[in-house]
């Protein structure tokens, strides 16, 4: 995320960032504005489909049953707590919003 938003091209741009964290079939969207935000935990691709190819697709319109999903569980969160607290009391002070 670092390396993106240094990219010159965004410097003057305001930013949606979507980041894919390790599966278990799960995948966090996460919303901000200024030093508030919410990471709300939704089913992803089931871990048999992710391990049938090299590279799949994800299309968050297609739904899959949830007897397909063997590891999802929406209790157990992957994010660093921590370092998303930073982001959102740094981010906006940075970028004057």
């Amino acid at each position: 995320m670092r390396e993106a938003l240094a990219f010159e091209g965004f410097l003057d741009k305001n930013l949606l960032v979507q980041a894919y964290l390790p599966h278990k079939e799960r995948v966090y969207k996460i919303y901000g504005m200024g030093p508030w935000y919410r990471s709300p935990v939704r089913r992803s691709v089931p871990d048999a489909l992710m391990r049938s190819a090299d590279a799949v697709k994800f299309d968050s319109q297609v739904k899959w049953g949830p007897e397909r999903f063997t590891q999802y569980d929406e209790t157990e969160c992957l994010l660093d707590k921590p370092l998303m607290d930073e982001f959102f009391k740094t981010f906006p002070i940075e970028f004057d919003l």
